[in-house]
């Protein structure tokens, strides 16, 4: 089972902490091996997603799809900055570096009330 979005936010934001840009396959990557999915997280996907290739991609896979997740949380609490709007590349802001001060009981209460804003906002925006 893919990890929730919730549980890669801070592991994202971590690896984001060097303040470089970032594309969502690096940090899919990335966060494959230092969160040490195990080959069934890594490989399991949405054959939705994946077509009729035997060959699952990775932009097929649940943990790729909560990635992108957790980059669209972080994005909506303006804790990472675009290097240009649709390019596919994202950096750490300063808001962000503040976040990863907190102690860890505060910053997972602060990701639950962020991802839950993020979640009802965005079923407003689907629903609208």
């Amino acid at each position: 089972m893919a990890r929730s979005t919730t549980e890669i936010i801070f592991p994202l934001l971590k690896f984001l902490e060097d303040k470089e840009y970032h594309t969502l396959v690096e940090s899919v990557l990335h966060l494959q091996k230092s969160m040490k999915l195990s080959r069934k997280e890594r490989e399991d996907y949405y054959t939705s997603r994946n077509g009729d290739s035997k060959i699952v991609r990775l932009s097929s896979t649940k943990f790729y799809i909560r990635v992108g997740d957790a980059v669209h949380v972080v994005r909506y609490a303006n804790l990472i900055d675009d290097f240009a709007k649709g390019k596919g590349k994202f950096r750490i802001n300063d808001n962000g570096i503040d976040f990863l001060k907190n102690d860890s009981n505060e910053m997972k209460k602060k990701t639950e009330e962020i991802f839950g804003k993020w979640k009802s906002d965005r079923k407003i925006v689907l629903r609208g």
